[in-house]
């Protein structure tokens, strides 16, 4: 399990890529760069967002990777990684299924929830 880790990992590729040898499934969840109010406040204040997925300036993250949902999911299949089931988390609401190439579904999941296995 890699809950809002994979992000603030200096390779994640590669430790993706280690997770699904050493194990047959493997859950990972991250903040989506791609939500409306990470893409809003970049829009209206020009600076890198802070907002209760993000809380830290952008100086003392320790997110060094930051993607979102479609980002992600090109990673998977670059890395030939099957996703299983794809949850988004938002606003302490209870998690949804969803397809995450859907473009709305990068708009409104504050953080990406994925069942992984090998293909």
């Amino acid at each position: 399990i890699l809950s809002q880790t994979l992000q603030a990992t200096v390779a994640p590729r590669e430790v993706l890529t280690e997770l699904l040898r050493i194990a047959d499934r493997a859950i990972v969840s991250f903040p989506n760069f791609g939500h409306w109010r990470m893409r809003l406040s970049l829009l209206t204040r020009g600076r890198m967002p802070e907002t209760p997925a993000l809380p830290h300036q952008w100086w003392s993250t320790p997110n060094i990777h930051m993607c979102t949902l479609r980002d992600f999911t090109d990673l998977c299949n670059d890395l030939g990684v099957r996703i299983a089931t794809s949850m988004a988390l938002s606003d302490g609401q209870r998690a949804r299924a969803i397809d995450p190439q859907r473009a709305v579904e990068n708009w409104r999941a504050e953080a990406g929830l994925f069942l992984l296995s090998r293909k």
